[in-house]
């Protein structure tokens, strides 16, 4: 049971409200229809009744909200101004407009993104302690690399998953569905005395993990503007990061803090997971829903509400600049599904090379992956204990280390990446991870020829500083510009979620890979195991170089007609350097609202986001 306050254009006096009691994951509550944004004019009162539940609606201000249920139970709320609704959630909420509501949506969206991040990096700590292999038997290396790597399964089916609901759903749905997944995922992980049931929770986790990590993007993608889209989207790949430097602390903590002893450190680990959903929970009725997907919809009056609390700076849904932004996205709406039909176009060669534009955007993901990151992120402490030959105390430590310098570097694209560009950041990214995967190579050789030795002593300590800049290089470069940004920027609206979940799902798949072979290729292959990676990294340049566009400084709308230029796998030199909106709306035939008043409300507008 909820009930949804539905807000008219920002700094209206009125207050429609609308009350739905059906499941918080019904696709088609609050909005179905194309004038959801319309309600009872000010002043009116209105009976309603569902499941013997009534409502009455008083819209003059201030407003009231009354609800009796069969008992007699009467329950009244009010609401002074059009600031404030409830969310699916049932929570009162702030409605923020502009600048405001770009930073909810980070902290929301981050939320997520730190679940994510913690997730991967929490067992790390505790896979090679007594305390969490006595409880499972003390499994062999392969058992240990299946309980590690089989969360990336579950990631690689909820991924799979979203493709199926994420559509149906809606964005903000499908993310509330991936964090409750996660709790009780959590719950089963924190609660295992056996494998089997230790796999099944990590299974379950990363089925929501797959949900969220493939929808978070999108949202915070559509809901940005195309200036500001970069920085906000590896904004959450830091936060994905600091996840991960979060984690190894926390092991480390309940590792050699003192304080806790026995299977209760990492069962405490595990149960944390549960506290990060509840930020979202909090805030995701103060974002609204995506203005592309409520288009695919046919939810034109709601696309027309969504972009004016983006813009914020005091429009609303009658503005021409909002009237003139959301017949764009409508008219591509429009465009693409006139031109594509069912799952078939996500392998189509077509007009949109939506297959083409999929398989781009999963070998991204690919080839982030076999960077060689999830190596260390999953395995740090037992690379530095049996690699280097440090003790286990001094190498949590340096994987805490090692994840901190990670997260620093993730913080280094973002103010960059508009001006700089993806391809380029991608291409530095194949380089420099190279170079430092070649250096601990070379290192781990130097060790294993010398043991004991003073000469290996500084060699690891040498292989050390190469992966503390690695994981920096690492964050500034691939984990910015590809990871996130670029897989929800190159597709079609229409397929952008399955194409999203399509690639999302060979980054699981190819993480599962990585971390599945790591602890038997550390042991049996030694510094050798580390050249592969380096030769991934080499190729990874050519391949950046010659088959991917640059997408920053062009809008989402903008991609259709850019890949229709470009047919050939080989990208354009003008596709290559940063650009200017490509016109893909004017070269649909949209026809744009023209008033002689638009560019002054433009400029109006701009000094209004100035001032917030």
């Amino acid at each position: 049971m909820h009930s949804n306050w539905i807000q008219q254009p920002p700094y209206s006096s009125s207050l429609a409200l609308s009350c739905c009691f059906s499941s918080a994951f019904n696709p088609g509550d609050s909005g179905s229809s194309k004038s959801s944004s319309s309600g009872p004019a000010a002043g009116a009162s209105s009976v309603s009744t569902h499941k013997r539940m009534y409502s009455v609606f008083d819209l003059s201000p201030p407003a009231r909200l009354t609800v009796l249920d069969g008992a007699g139970i009467k329950v009244t709320l009010s609401c002074p101004s059009a600031e404030l609704s409830t969310s699916a959630m049932g929570l009162l909420a702030y409605k923020p407009t502009g600048r405001a509501l770009e930073v909810v949506t980070v902290i929301m969206c981050g939320s997520s993104q730190l679940l994510f991040g913690y997730d991967q990096g929490v067992l790390s700590g505790f896979v090679g302690t007594d305390d969490f292999l006595s409880v499972f038997g003390y499994p062999s290396d392969g058992l240990v690399g299946t309980i590690t790597s089989i969360y990336n399964i579950g990631c690689l089916f909820g991924a799979i998953a979203a493709s199926f609901v994420g559509d149906r759903l809606g964005r903000k749905k499908t993310i509330l569905l991936g964090n409750c997944v996660v709790i009780i995922g959590a719950i089963l992980q924190a609660t295992a005395y056996s494998v089997a049931h230790m796999i099944v929770g990590r299974i379950v986790t990363g089925l929501g993990t797959g949900l969220n990590t493939t929808t978070v993007p999108i949202l915070q993608s559509e809901l940005s503007h195309s200036h500001r889209r970069g920085k906000l989207v590896i904004m959450e790949t830091a936060i994905t990061i600091a996840g991960i430097a979060g984690a190894n602390w926390i092991d480390y903590g309940l590792i050699y803090g003192g304080g806790v002893t026995g299977s209760a450190q990492w069962r405490i680990a595990l149960a944390l997971q549960c506290a990060f959903p509840l930020f979202v929970f909090g805030l995701i009725g103060s974002v609204p829903e995506s203005p592309r997907w409520l288009a695919t919809q046919g939810r034109y009056d709601e696309v027309h509400a969504a972009i004016a609390q983006i813009q914020g700076g005091g429009v609303d849904s009658s503005s021409e600049l909002v009237k003139v932004e959301a017949g764009k996205i409508i008219k591509v709406a429009e465009h693409e599904a006139a031109v594509a039909v069912g799952w078939r176009e996500l392998f189509n060669s077509g007009e949109l090379q939506n297959g083409r534009r999929v398989l781009l955007g999963a070998f991204g993901q690919v080839m982030q992956q076999l960077g060689g990151i999830n190596l260390l992120a999953y395995y740090a402490p037992i690379i530095f204990t049996d690699s280097l030959g440090l003790d286990s105390e001094l190498a949590q430590i340096l994987a805490g280390v090692g994840a901190t310098c990670f997260w620093l570097g993730s913080m280094v694209p973002i103010p960059i990446v508009e001006t700089v560009g993806r391809r380029a950041i991608m291409m530095l990214g194949g380089v420099t991870c190279c170079i430092f995967m070649a250096a601990l190579a070379a290192s781990t050789a130097i060790i294993e020829q010398n043991p004991g030795t003073s000469k290996a002593t500084s060699a690891g300590w040498a292989a050390t500083a190469f992966i503390f800049l690695y994981y920096f290089c690492f964050g500034a470069t691939w984990n910015g510009a590809c990871a996130v940004a670029l897989r929800p920027e190159i597709n079609s609206l229409r397929t952008r979620n399955r194409a999203v979940a399509a690639s999302t799902s060979a980054e699981w798949l190819s993480n599962y890979v990585v971390v599945q072979v790591t602890p038997s290729g550390v042991r049996n292959l030694g510094y050798q195991f580390y050249i592969i990676w380096a030769v991934f990294n080499f190729v990874f340049v050519p391949t950046v170089y010659f088959f991917y566009f640059e997408t920053s400084g062009r809008t989402l709308e903008d991609m259709d007609q850019m890949f229709a230029n470009n047919p050939g796998w080989i990208v354009k030199r003008e596709y290559r350097k940063r650009g200017t909106a490509v016109g893909a709306a004017d070269e649909l035939d949209l026809e744009e609202p023209e008033s002689p008043g638009l560019k002054a409300e433009e400029k109006q507008h701009e000094r209004a986001r100035e001032l917030e």
